[in-house]
């Protein structure tokens, strides 16, 4: 057998696993959409920035699980339905990173107040304090955009998990379910832990 052809066990293994992480990926999203609507700029700027970094790791869990797909079927049409998925994940995860930057300066501005004024004079403490203002209405610019981008990749998710459902076999579509079940759980409780 030619060396192109043959087959590793490790990609076994992965295509044996695709309804697995497409569940991991689905329940990840479903997460995070329904974390971000219960209003992410209800909170204080350092527990913004907190729920943000929440928002990353679960971004980077379907991200990551939906990059493994999109390897497995590279000549497939569930590789051509990843593709605009992948494109949101990773727009939605510099998006993330930038509203965690964005809350995070504000909140240690505001927190240090008094040791950034005893070590700045007080025009270029002026100016730092100013950013404050000016990196919170960002934030909330760049919030705005982000559940826009949430919605969309939604949509993208759920038909890309739909035409991937529809092929599977009866063993997959329960694996499938099995998966997103135990994944919800987990991500529900790494919320909550989160809190």
């Amino acid at each position: 057998m030619p060396l192109k052809t043959q087959r590793i066990h490790v990609q076994t293994l992965v295509e044996m696993n695709h309804c697995v992480g497409i569940a991991r990926r689905d329940a990840a999203y479903q997460c995070l959409v329904s974390f971000a609507h219960k209003g992410l700029w209800q909170d204080a700027g350092q527990r913004r920035a907190n729920a943000y970094e929440f928002c990353l790791f679960l971004i980077q869990e379907a991200l990551t699980t939906t990059e493994k797909a999109s390897h497995m079927c590279q000549e497939s049409k569930l590789g051509l339905w990843n593709k605009p998925v992948l494109h949101f994940l990773r727009l939605l995860l510099k998006l993330t990173q930038t509203l965690a930057a964005l809350a995070s300066h504000a909140s240690v501005v505001k927190e240090e107040t008094e040791v950034l004024a005893d070590h700045l004079d007080q025009d270029t403490y002026a100016v730092l304090s100013s950013t404050c203002h000016d990196f919170e209405s960002n934030e909330q610019i760049v919030l705005q955009a982000f559940m826009r981008t949430l919605a969309v990749g939604q949509a993208l998710i759920k038909s890309s998990s739909e035409k991937s459902q529809a092929i599977f076999s009866p063993d997959e579509a329960r694996r499938y379910q099995l998966a997103f079940t135990e994944y919800s759980k987990h991500y529900s409780d790494a919320q909550s832990n989160s809190d």
